[in-house]
């Protein structure tokens, strides 16, 4: 029998507007939904008054041996008196979770701080030394508290954000994750990928904390390249000092949809790898000394094959003002960085296997060419109109095949853009929901504490406009890309964002036009945000990997796409 004390010490007010002088308060206070105290017990308060509880009254001893369930307090402190009853901020909740260790609280509402504590009345052997760290969660806070010798109260906060880069700023006010108030900014591990890291190796799943975890494709080895990776990017105080590998955090995975994944290599440390083994959704619970610190959500998906062709349309032989720059090793290095990007959805794009022709106009003269040894790249020898600033987006369908990623390198367009998707097909209703705790990106209400709980989060999708389509070549998914970008992390942004809005996705947060998501978070490191640049621009969250999931171009139906050539 391991029995400990419950004991309510005192409430201590901060001016609460209903307490304009004296008045007489009554309290309420329940322990698990039993009532604790005297209900006839009344106390004259000032403003900044305190009440002192009677500790032979206000307190209760409980059996917690073998108790898994959270020790859940409620105190409503309300002025009493004849004709004048009023709640004094309303209810204060406050749940404790295992292991109850002996220590004491202090949570506070706007109006009032509460203090209570939790004493041993027989310890039993099993109580933890005083030599450990024990931590247990708050919700009021979102920190966790834990105990070293000497009852010294300390608080730890660990975070496994979806949106890499994190975005900055913390508390109500700033565009960042809510956090206690006490706690400092400091961030490490949610950080963008450089230029320099997303152009080198090959390996496509260095981006972490992705929306989707992906089940290798059948006879695929699973191995180090083709797992999803996992980082807590916050932890607080900066002193733990956790490392990649740190034995104190353990992660578990806890199938919520009826997906499942597994664990490549170790379980523990700031950074874990994971691949999927049945489709669904699971949470990655984050625990440090037994009690649960954090929490991921993510979608576990088959990985799909996008497939590929490209076309650099030359409009002229030698004179530069007529051919993209680009050459074929550019475009590899593109579409490499793209395949980075793209794998937070689950998808790869890889050459389509063929060299057939594929659309051109009949009653224009140009001549399209495999390039040798380069399957699925090709160049046209084109009308100088079709490739610098043409007047439609037909340069997009040269080459094109159906159900097949088809986009053309063009020198520039009449507006300056840096590419745009210009055939489509959109499948799904014209909105789409997504419900979990965390909510998709920690859109707010996100779920994780002190922020309120997750609710239901709406996102526009990409609108099915006729303008997208054309007759003469249906089933067409297509875009083109300019010489306005300036490297090669500009180009893989455009590709990965016009190919977005290409499988349905509208902007996440626009500027000036109607393709806005409604989403509104966050706020400038989602790749569909309308202008902002890759080096900040590198996340897809897990409302985007569903819709995607719905396109025809990732399940064409049967004999849609063309057979690839051997």
């Amino acid at each position: 029998m391991r029995q400990s004390r419950i004991k309510i010490i005192s409430i201590r007010f901060y001016k609460p507007a209903c307490l304009r002088g004296r008045s007489d308060v009554a309290v309420s206070i329940t322990l698990n939904g039993v009532a604790l105290g005297d209900a006839a017990d009344r106390w004259t308060v000032r403003p900044r008054g305190k009440i002192t509880f009677n500790p032979d009254k206000y307190s209760t001893v409980i059996d917690l041996e073998g108790r898994t369930d959270p020790l859940d307090l409620s105190v409503t402190p309300r002025i009493d008196e004849p004709g004048n009853v009023v709640t004094i901020g309303g209810p204060l909740q406050h749940k404790i979770p295992w292991p109850f260790s002996p220590r004491a609280f202090s949570p506070t509402r706007k109006e009032f701080v509460l203090e209570w504590e939790i004493e041993n009345v027989n310890p039993s052997p099993e109580t933890p030394s005083a030599s450990g760290i024990y931590a247990c969660r708050e919700d009021k806070s979102g920190a966790v508290l834990y105990n070293t010798a000497g009852n010294v109260h300390h608080k730890l906060r660990v975070e496994v954000h979806e949106v890499l880069p994190t975005p900055h700023g913390f508390r109500k006010s700033g565009p960042g994750p809510m956090r206690p108030r006490l706690l400092s900014p400091w961030t490490d591990g949610g950080k963008a990928k450089t230029t320099a890291e997303l152009t080198t190796g090959t390996d496509l799943n260095i981006i972490e904390n992705p929306a989707v975890i992906s089940i290798p494709p059948t006879g695929t080895d699973a191995d180090g390249t083709n797992c999803a990776k996992f980082r807590v990017t916050y932890y607080w105080p900066k002193g733990l000092n956790f490392t990649d590998d740190d034995s104190r955090l353990v992660w578990k995975v806890v199938p919520t949809g009826g997906g499942n994944a597994r664990f490549f290599g170790r379980s523990t440390g700031r950074l874990v790898s994971l691949h999927g083994c049945s489709p669904g959704e699971i949470n990655l619970e984050v625990r440090f000394e037994n009690t649960q610190v954090a929490v991921y959500r993510a979608l576990v998906k088959p990985l799909v094959i996008i497939p590929y062709r490209c076309t650099i349309l030359y409009g002229h032989a030698t004179q530069a003002q007529f051919r993209p720059r680009s050459t074929t090793a550019d475009v590899r290095t593109h579409l490499l960085i793209s395949n980075r990007f793209l794998w937070q959805m689950g998808l790869k794009l890889e050459p389509f296997k063929s060299n057939t022709v594929g659309w051109q106009p009949a009653s224009v003269a140009m001549t399209i060419t495999p390039v040798a040894g380069e399957t699925g790249f090709f160049t046209a020898d084109v009308p100088g109109i079709w490739t610098r600033q043409p007047p439609d987006v037909l340069c997009a369908a040269v080459n094109s095949l159906p159900y097949v990623f088809n986009f053309a390198y063009i020198k520039s367009d009449p507006t300056g853009n840096r590419g745009a998707g210009c055939y489509m097909e959109i499948a799904g209703a014209a909105t789409i929901d997504d419900s979990g705790t965390p909510s998709s990106s920690w859109t707010r209400p996100s779920g994780v504490n002190p922020d309120g709980a997750a609710g239901k989060i709406t996102m526009t999708c990409m609108p099915n406009y006729a303008m997208f389509q054309n007759a003469l070549f249906p089933h067409r998914f297509a875009m083109y890309v300019t010489d306005a970008n300036v490297d090669n992390l500009d180009f893989s942004g455009t590709i990965s964002h016009e190919l977005g809005h290409v499988i349905g996705l509208n902007h996440r947060i626009e500027g000036t036009g109607g393709y806005d998501d409604k989403v509104a978070y966050p706020p400038r490191q989602n790749v569909m945000h309308w202008v902002e640049n890759s080096d900040v621009a590198q996340d897809f969250d897990i409302i985007q990997a569903k819709q995607v999931r719905l396109s025809p171009l990732l399940s064409p139906p049967a004999g849609g796409r063309p057979a690839p050539t051997p």
